[in-house]
């Protein structure tokens, strides 16, 4: 089978030597990275599902972002589950009231905070 030429307009990538290559070639030359990386994104596209709050709830007091009725102009807010309610997260922590939210349909975990200068590792 021939391999694919390096397009000018394909995102070029390199190899464990350094080379220039496609994606179809690096594939082809490293199929372990490359069965790594899909392992890894499967990974990552299960953790940012929503879930209906009918099939299962966030642990107590774990931050996640919830979609609501409650605010219709932001259909989305950062919420928090206390003792069985739905709060807007912000809110709880700035101190003010506590708006329980009623219309919560699904949640999901908040993603992974950004990496700072240096901390890769």
């Amino acid at each position: 089978m021939s391999e694919y030429p390096i397009n000018s307009t394909a995102k070029v990538y390199q190899d464990i030597d350094g080379n220039d290559v496609s994606l179809y070639q690096l594939i082809r030359r490293e199929p372990d990275w490359a069965h790594s990386r899909i392992k890894r994104c499967e990974e990552l596209e299960a953790q940012q599902q929503w879930v209906s709050v009918e099939e299962r709830l966030p642990e107590e007091n774990e931050h996640v972002i919830a979609s609501c009725g409650d605010y219709p102009n932001t259909p989305v807010c950062a919420s928090i589950l206390i003792e069985g309610r739905w709060f807007d997260q912000d809110v709880v922590e700035s101190g003010g009231e506590w708006p329980e939210l009623h219309l919560v349909t699904h949640w999901m975990p908040l993603p992974a905070p950004p990496e700072q200068e240096g901390e890769k590792g």
